[in-house]
């Protein structure tokens, strides 16, 4: 049985269309970062699935783009040789939003 239908019971603000949107989102963020391993990708996305699955509050929306980059940069430090920075995740992925601390 898939996660996916936890994810949605758990967290009732995170729709069927807003999660396709951040992972078609994490796909083009990868292409644009270079990310040839899809295995970072796909790790990414677990990584963010059991986050909210593991939470027994509901997180507001504003915060899934967070999860999504902690997610991948978690990802791309387990995974990469050359793994993401945080100047990167802060300054262009997040454009600004959140600073390092």
């Amino acid at each position: 049985m898939s996660q996916y239908p936890t994810l949605l019971s758990r967290q009732s603000q995170i729709t069927r269309h807003l999660r396709a949107s951040v992972i078609d989102w994490v796909f083009e963020v990868g292409g644009k970062l270079g990310i040839k391993d899809k295995s970072v990708i796909y790790l990414t996305l677990s990584l963010m699935d059991r986050f909210y699955e593991a939470q027994d509050e509901e997180f507001p929306t504003k915060d899934l783009q967070l999860t999504a980059v902690t997610s991948l940069f978690i990802a791309s430090k387990n995974t990469d040789v050359e793994p993401i920075d945080l100047q990167t995740c802060c300054k262009t992925l997040c454009f600004n939003k959140y600073s390092k601390a």
